[in-house]
């Protein structure tokens, strides 16, 4: 992030991240399914489905972040190859989605929510308590020939949109209801912590690779 600050970030770097990414985000959403087969109470089935619902459809015109990758070189068949062919899944990324896996399927609701947390938290602006990311990336890309106009629409959709800052709302009401519970509350914090961890080494791994 601090090269990206600088407009210094090399940009294999992030087409790395940005072919990881997909992968992560494909399989986030089969990880909720997990959460959504065994809620209890049942509300909590149509909730973590409407989390599902209000990530725009990877792909389809209206998500900025395949638009903004394709801006700087990364392809259609980039994309497609990572959900086909596990060797160019990264350690870090197999293992980040297999713990949210782990966590979907084993913990409560809050302490699912708490294991995926950080991820939409640290993309929202800095007053919420959040890094920027969006931002930061979006115009840190801009030397590599991304249009103002992608930069602002990556910038919006992954920062300020309504859908962005409901999911994160809806995720925060989902572990403050069970905060109460001493014993939860630690696990949900063990679970924000390894979390956040594994966002930092998603991004770590991206920015080490120096190719095959």
């Amino acid at each position: 992030m601090v090269e990206l600050d600088q407009r210094k970030l090399p940009l294999e770097k992030y087409k790395v991240y940005a072919v990881q990414n997909a992968y992560y985000i494909a399989d986030h959403v089969r990880a909720v399914g997990k959460a959504i087969g065994r809620a209890d109470p049942i509300h909590y089935a149509f909730i973590f489905g409407r989390l599902i619902q209000l990530v725009p459809g990877y792909g389809t015109p209206v998500f900025a972040f395949p638009k903004i990758a394709k801006a700087v070189g990364v392809t259609d068949k980039d994309f497609d190859e990572i959900m086909r062919n596990p060797s160019l899944v990264m350690p870090g990324t197999q293992a980040y989605v297999d713990f949210l896996y782990k966590m979907y399927d084993t913990g409560t609701p809050g302490i699912a929510a708490s294991s995926y947390l950080a991820c939409p938290w640290t993309y929202t602006e800095r007053e919420l308590g959040g890094l920027d990311c969006a931002k930061r990336v979006a115009e840190g890309l801009d030397k590599y020939g991304v249009s103002d106009e992608l930069i602002q629409a990556y910038t919006d959709e992954e920062g300020f949109s309504e859908w962005h800052m409901r999911l994160l709302r809806i995720t925060k009401d989902i572990v403050n209801a069970e905060a109460n519970v001493p014993e939860i509350r630690e696990k949900m914090r063990d679970a924000f912590r390894r979390n956040s961890e594994f966002e930092l080494g998603f991004w770590e791994q991206a920015y080490r690779y120096e190719g095959k």
